[in-house]
């Protein structure tokens, strides 16, 4: 136990200094052409193999200075390396290789509603090899074309059994590779129905199988770059004697009994781990004799040699896993880190919560880090293992060999002394004393082995208790809702300790009190209160002087540490454990186990406790930092959804402006809940006769900056129009500009803000046709006559209202003439830069293409055509900017 207690404690010590010691190396593997390479197995400085992402991307901990032999395997296939490019500085590392030659296709899959089709299965018509990808929790996929076909050869792809031909998928070509873009006809994903068997065809699962090679001798060395054949395929080891293959499901069941044949050399024993699907090849050359009897020891050793390899690769696994979550993780917090910096928020917040932040993102690098120590530390270890059990085999050899020296000897003096009963009687006697020497020295090694695989069981337990304790850590820390925290918390104590009571308490300062939320005792849940207040309370004097408490024996320890000589025992538990949780010398609350029998708990379950505690804290630090970050936007949102309210409120409504303009439409949608965006209408009267003002306008940014520009604008017009009644078009652009100037002190050069407005005034002739006047800042007035239904365009003015001193630019007026029934369309430039998911804008073409297509039909037609337009568009794709369309006709 001891010995078990010291490797525990050494572990732990090894974490502690390998977060200072490396830094995770980013890496990322492209071809010739700039493309990444997915599913690439790199291995550097003889490492186990990492896999790529989509992107071409891993990560890993390079250990041992620079990458000094870097090999890549591609399906099997090694790739030649081109150029090798490692920024020490940065922790990067770029790899470029020889083109592979092979294209592929991706895309997104949404449903009519805009939402990601999660987990459907799709593959290339034809089903080229069986092979099927399923989209991500964000619609994607990627498929790799087959050896030999191009993009052109691509008939179309199979989405959940139903064939998309490629002319209905928009294909987007690059290179030999394929972008696609499917939104499906249903609103959302459907419910699960049972399909009948006949009707769906399902591609063969595969199942992917590790295979090692080893020579079967005193080291189990891997063999690399050996043939291997298994029934009709052939693979190649790699340089740690390893390769993957892949079978059907029904193959695995006996995967024993498929015939295994290596270049070059005799199988002479094999053994299978079904618990992670490797099978464990053990070979010798053809001229080496093999005899079993010989050979025990070395068969002793291969066995150990098979635990071993399984305990490696497990570690490595696990690793892989660690690496992959932790970048899922870090990618997060740049998210977070990104979307403070747009926050509105105090110098003194953001300070703050960035400082968070950066700790939040210290503990993850130290997690990471954490299992690369305690891999090296147990290869050394089985290492050391390894050494040691040769050494007592070659001793059992030796006493072996020298027991039957023993026995030639002892039968040639008896044949000797048949006449010499005396000479007979002193040779038993030596023979005896050699006899009890010898089963002497056979009990010593007995015992030596039988310590052997007691530090061999310590070693599994610890490493088992390690890889536990990581997985709970990994959990509990990305649990950011405090119930379920501490749910998670208690379920885990209760397997790990075998506690009868446990619990969490959480330090309320403002109450002065412990707060126990579910605490469990005999399988009951409670929630309990401690007053701080309390002396003779062992939770309050673990909080007070930060210490833990370990008591197998409440009768006769608790005096260590209460000194209230009215401490009552009774109904309490004899043994337990307290643990203060501590966040930057903070205590924030406790963390206990209990027991009504004595003796329940060891010094591992302390430094399990210890460990446990250690998540705990940040954990509850995380859901803390979380719970305020959350309230705070939502305060911040509220505030924003009121502004949202008071914006809509200046707005003129749509039955203001059928007062005048029956036959009309409006498309006004914000980016973000306020906008920059607004439009604005009047009516004034002028010799008995109507003057209809209506303006779009653009202001400088969006969301609430650009909601503050669209009130002070609206104040404006409201000032220049409707109170000062200036009528003139051309000088109500010009009062415009000098307000907007004097209202942001542009004069000192605060700021260039300013409004891209398309404003016109309509007015009636006498001879019953309609006079347009209009003035544009940076904005265009679009208009179409029935007499031919093209459309026309009158270009503004270069330059937008504010933004600059230039006092000597006067706005220009344009005057036409239309007939009723002609049509006139105001815009700001959100619509026309919409963008899709390939970055194409929707662009001036096809929205006059739209528009003069739509010309004869009625206003509420020619909105629904723009709608559809834009949402289709837009599928997959965030709004870019604030999008204002007004459609009249005279």
């Amino acid at each position: 136990m001891k010995t078990k207690y010291i490797f525990i404690s050494l572990i732990f010590n090894l974490l502690a200094v390998s977060l200072w010691a490396q830094e995770p190396v980013k890496g990322i593997v492209k071809d010739e052409n700039g493309e990444a390479i997915r599913k690439a197995e790199v291995s550097i400085n003889g490492s186990e193999a990492f896999v790529t992402n989509k992107d071409g991307v891993f990560q890993m901990m390079l250990i041992g200075g620079e990458p000094k032999k870097i090999d890549i395997k591609y399906k099997g296939n090694s790739l030649t390396i081109k150029k090798i490019d490692y920024q020490k500085a940065k922790n990067q590392l770029l790899i470029t290789v020889e083109a592979i030659g092979s294209g592929y296709v991706h895309g997104t899959v949404v449903y009519k509603n805009g939402k990601a089709a999660v987990g459907l299965r799709v593959s290339l018509e034809g089903n080229f090899g069986g092979k099927f990808t399923e989209t991500s929790p964000k619609g994607d996929f990627h498929l790799e074309l087959p050896k030999g076909i191009t993009i052109g050869d691509l008939k179309g792809l199979v989405l959940n059994g139903s064939l998309i031909k490629t002319s209905e998928l928009h294909l987007l070509r690059e290179g030999n590779n394929g972008r696609v873009s499917i939104q499906l006809d249903v609103p959302e994903a459907p419910k699960e129905q049972e399909i009948p068997k006949e009707t769906v065809t399902i591609p063969p699962a595969e199942t992917k199988q590790v295979v090692h090679v080893v020579k079967y001798d005193e080291n189990s060395n891997p063999v690399q770059g050996v043939k291997v054949a298994i029934d009709s395929f052939q693979y190649v080891t790699d340089t740690a004697g390893r390769f993957e293959a892949y079978w059907e499901a029904p193959k695995i069941k006996v995967i024993e009994d498929l015939e295994f044949k290596v270049d070059g050399f005799n199988i002479v024993k094999r053994f299978y781990d079904d618990r992670n699907n490797h099978m464990y090849l053990y070979v010798r050359s053809p001229e080496e004799a093999f005899n079993l009897q010989a050979n025990t020891a070395d068969t002793a050793m291969v066995d150990y040699a098979v635990h071993f390899h399984r305990v490696v690769n497990q570690l490595e696994m696990r690793k892989q896993l660690l690496i992959e979550k932790s970048v899922h993780i870090r990618e997060d917090i740049e998210g977070i880190t990104t979307d403070l910096e747009k926050k509105p928020l105090s110098a003194e917040q953001r300070k703050r919560l960035t400082e968070h932040l950066q700790k939040l993102q210290l503990k993850l690098l130290e997690t990471d880090l954490a299992f690369e120590q305690v891999e090296e530390q147990t290869h050394f270890l089985i290492d050391k293992m390894e050494s040691v059990i040769m050494e007592k085999d070659q001793a059992l050899h030796e006493i072996q060999d020298e027991f039957k020296r023993d026995i030639i000897i002892f039968v040639a003096v008896t044949i000797a002394l048949l006449a010499l009963a005396i000479g007979f009687y002193l040779v038993a006697r030596r023979i005896g004393k050699q006899k009890k020497e010898l089963e002497i020295q056979r009990l010593e090694i007995a015992k030596q082995k039988d310590e052997i695989a007691f530090q061999k069981d310590d070693i599994e337990r610890a490493y088992r208790d390690i890889q536990e304790l990581s997985a709970i850590g990994q959990e509990i820390t990305s649990t950011l809702d405090f119930k379920t925290l501490i749910r998670k918390v208690n379920k885990h104590i209760s397997t790990l300790m075998g506690a009868g009571s446990f619990g969490v308490g959480i330090l309320n300062e403002r109450d002065n009190v412990l707060e126990f939320m579910e605490y469990v005792q005999n399988n009951e849940t409670t929630n309990r209160v401690v007053p701080l207040n309390s002396a003779g309370r062992l939770s309050v004097w673990c909080v007070r002087n930060k210490k833990s408490i370990f008591i197998n024996d409440l009768e006769n320890e608790w005096q260590n540490y209460l000194a209230d000589e009215d401490y009552k025992i009774e109904n309490k538990p004899s043994s337990l454990i307290y643990l203060p949780l501590v966040i930057e010398e903070k205590v924030i609350g406790v963390i206990t186990v209990q027991s009504y029998k004595k003796n329940a708990y060891k010094p591992i379950d302390l430094e399990i406790l210890k460990t446990l505690e250690s998540y705990i804290a940040i954990a509850l630090y995380n859901a803390h930092i979380f719970e305020e970050i959350k309230d705070k936007n939502k305060n911040i949102t509220d505030s924003i959804r009121y502004a949202q309210t008071i914006q809509e409120a200046i707005l003129p409504t749509s039955r203001q402006i059928n007062s005048h303009v029956a036959d009309h439409f409006i498309i006004y949608r914000s980016k973000d809940i306020v906008s920059g965006d607004f439009y604005w209408y009047s009516c004034i009267k002028e010799d008995q006769k109507d003057k209809i003002f209506l303006a779009t306008i653009d202001c400088t940014g969006h969301g609430v900056p650009g909601a503050f520009m669209s009130m002070v604008g609206n104040n404006l017009l409201n000032e220049i129009i409707n109170q000062r009644k200036m009528l003139d078009i051309s000088d109500i652009m010009n009062i415009l500009d000098e307000g907007v100037k004097h209202a942001l002190k542009q004069e000192d050069k605060v700021n260039d803000d300013g409004m891209d407005i398309c404003f016109v005034v309509l007015e009636e002739n006498e001879d019953g046709t309609r006079k347009i006047s209009f003035s544009g800042a940076r904005r265009p007035l679009y208009y179409i006559a029935q007499a031919d239904g093209k459309l026309q365009r009158l270009k503004g003015d270069m330059k937008s209202v504010g933004g600059g001193v230039n006092k000597d630019f006067r706005f220009t007026k344009q005057e036409i003439s239309l007939q009723k029934g002609d049509l006139i369309y105001l815009t700001t430039d959100g619509y026309i830069s919409q963008h899709n998911l390939q970055k194409e804008k929707i662009g001036t073409e096809r929205f006059f293409k739209t528009l003069e297509d739509n010309a004869p039909l009625g206003m509420a037609q020619q909105k629904k055509a723009l709608d559809e337009l834009l949402n289709y568009h837009s599928i997959g794709v965030e709004q870019r900017d604030d999008i204002t369309v007004i459609g009249l006709r005279l």
